[in-house]
């Protein structure tokens, strides 16, 4: 489905709600590494930006302390105005470049004295941070690469970690977060490979009266204090003179301020919530529209000629919702990937232009969903009447054309329909916007009057409780299978193709969006 007028007439109607978190005002304390920060630092020489590649440039010697070259402290760092006794969410994007026998790849939020304490653990006495909360990725000597979590204040709420040998991959970006929620007293943390979005770890730590979090952490950066030191892990003999390279972007703190309630979503959506299959091939995921709206021109077809009533650069999420608000919107569309020009489709440029979406994290994958009531009469005058879960799913490209298909689009809205029995509550028929009708045999092939399956059927494929959902190649048509072998016929020229080997999206690898097609709830 094409977006245009679609996308005016529902974009301004949702209410973005995650399932289980609390949306609140943030205050950015810092973002970015577009020019030199200027962070403090005792070796200059090993900590620094990069002005060639925009990035956090750090280098890491493991050295003990009869070595020349000892240097106990090595941090770049900067203050802020955090109050980490409030919620807050740090996120920024990591890079093993390289390792000599032992290294470490560190980024977070420290003491302002960046002091240590004389811990035992594991009944062995160590050296461990004071007051930091830190994601580390380690590759220590034959034992392969590790990803390490620190969350520790003068009460201790614990750490972890992960190995093996694929655990992460030198040359790769990773995006980590850490974030602490006052409302449940929650600390999160989690590692996820920026290009694929494979999720490598996600921890919840639960504080409690006996271990509260409240630690006095305002510097954010990069400290090795006291790595290095005697009875700490890097210290060890078989792993000294080692050293490490790394690179760090995109980093983004935020302070939340002030806790807003908000109406959960139905336990019902995220309960039958779709488990989305992709194909290995696919390059678009369904995304936030706020995104898709800052990087796309505004068009008017009205006149001789469309008209363009706002650059890019112009164009915001609150001027586009203003504009919707107070405007007859009927012959509006947006440009995304030419917004210069009427009509235009770049391929090229759609690819690089969602990319960096995605990467810069401006671009999430993310499901809207909607609750409502419908029903009808059969011939009989049996009154069926269903619950209706709606998954819609929005896609900056279609670029079905470029794979084998028939056309090319900006703006692709998709979705799959889950019916349950007004009275039970299960779940009676599933419905998918697919380019095939096999729904209802008694439908001639090839229409769209009926995608509906039974929820029962043997061709309905599902994992637990929740249906998969099988996207096809370029047209994120929705299946409920993978056709023959991947195959499903469109026409006598044309398929869709699927795949079980792609990327798979479920509750909780996507933001959840309450979708009200009415605009009752604001």
């Amino acid at each position: 489905m094409s977006v245009s007028r679609r996308l005016l007439y529902l974009l301004i109607l949702m209410v973005v709600v995650a399932p289980g978190v609390v949306l609140a005002d943030t205050t950015i304390l810092y973002e970015d590494f577009s020019s030199d920060p200027g962070w403090d630092t005792d070796l200059p020489d090993k900590f620094y930006w990069n002005s060639t590649s925009s990035n956090l440039f750090a280098y890491i010697d493991n050295q003990p302390p009869e070595s020349p070259y000892y240097t106990p402290n090595r941090y770049i760092v900067t203050e802020t105005d955090l109050d980490p006794t409030k919620s807050f969410r740090l996120t920024w994007d990591m890079k093993m470049n390289g390792v000599f026998l032992a290294g470490k790849a560190i980024f977070g939020l420290y003491s302002s004295d960046l002091i240590s304490q004389n811990r035992t653990r594991s009944g062995l006495p160590q050296i461990v941070s004071d007051s930091t909360i830190n994601i580390q990725l380690l590759e220590i000597g034959t034992r392969g690469r590790e990803i390490n979590i620190i969350q520790r204040d003068k009460t201790d709420i614990g750490e972890g970690g992960i190995g093996g040998p694929n655990i992460f991959s030198n040359g790769t970006w990773y995006e980590m977060g850490i974030e602490y929620d006052t409302s449940d007293g929650t600390v999160r943390t989690w590692a996820q490979e920026k290009v694929s979005g494979e999720i490598y770890f996600e921890r919840i730590k639960q504080t409690t009266l006996s271990e509260p979090f409240s630690p006095d952490m305002r510097y954010l950066g990069i400290s090795m204090y006291p790595d290095g030191e005697s009875e700490t892990v890097m210290s060890e003999p078989t792993r000294i003179n080692g050293h490490s390279v790394f690179e760090i972007d995109n980093v983004e703190l935020l302070q939340i301020e002030e806790d807003v309630e908000e109406e959960p979503i139905d336990p019902l959506l995220l309960q039958y919530a779709p488990i989305l299959y992709f194909h290995e091939d696919e390059e678009y995921y369904p995304m936030n529209v706020e995104s898709f709206i800052e990087d796309s021109g505004l068009w008017s077809t009205k006149g001789i000629k469309d008209t363009l009533l706002l650059y890019e650069e112009e164009l915001t999420v609150a001027e586009f919702t203003d504009i919707v608000e107070n405007e007859d919107t009927a012959d509006y569309y947006l440009a995304y990937s030419d917004p210069d020009n009427a009509k235009s489709i770049d391929l090229d440029e759609a690819r690089a232009k969602y990319t960096n979406a995605i990467e810069s994290g401006r671009a999430t994958s993310t499901v809207y969903v909607h609750k409502m009531t419908d029903g009808y009469t059969d011939s009989f005058g049996n009154v069926h009447s269903f619950i209706v879960l709606q998954y819609w799913f929005f896609y900056a490209m279609n670029n079905w054309k470029e794979v084998g298909g028939r056309n090319n689009h900006e703006g692709d809205w998709e979705s799959v329909f889950v019916f349950l029995d007004a009275e039970t509550e299960e779940p009676e028929y599933v419905a998918y916007s697919s380019h095939v009708n096999d729904g209802d045999p008694d439908v001639i092939d090839f229409q769209y009057d009926s995608v509906r399956r039974k929820w029962s059927g043997s061709d309905v494929e599902k994992d637990g409780i929740q249906g998969v959902n099988f996207v096809s190649l370029g047209s994120h048509a929705n299946y409920p299978n993978n056709g023959l072998n991947g195959t499903h016929k469109v026409d006598l020229v044309i398929n869709d193709e699927t795949s079980i080997n792609g990327r798979h999206l479920r509750v909780g690898d996507y933001v959840v969006v309450e979708l009200d097609l009415y605009g009752l709830r604001r």
